[in-house]
């Protein structure tokens, strides 16, 4: 024996099929391409080679952008990567924002 359903309300089955479409359409673009745009709004960087009396306030002062505070650029190449001012060493390649 099959059940049979009836739609009481046309306007609330209508609302809530279009808050299922928007639902789902919601996740789906949380799903597919969050990569994509999270390397598109990422700063270009500088490969730098560090040299003999390099320190990072000098390569931040002239590789980094230069509407930027050299410190808050100092505080970049260090979270980027992963060192401290200390840690700094020659031969040693470290990535610089440039924009």
């Amino acid at each position: 024996m099959k059940k049979s359903y009836r739609i009481k309300s046309k306007k609330r089955f209508s609302a809530f099929l279009v808050f299922v479409i928007l639902l789902l359409a919601t996740g789906t673009s949380f799903a597919v391409d969050t990569e994509t745009a999270q390397g598109l709004s990422e700063a270009p960087y500088a490969e730098v080679l560090v040299e003999a009396g390099d320190t990072l306030w000098n390569l931040a002062k002239q590789y980094g952008p230069e509407q930027n505070d050299p410190r808050d650029v100092v505080d970049t190449i260090c979270e980027l990567n992963q060192i401290t001012p200390e840690d700094l060493q020659a031969g040693q390649t470290i990535l610089i924002p440039i924009s």
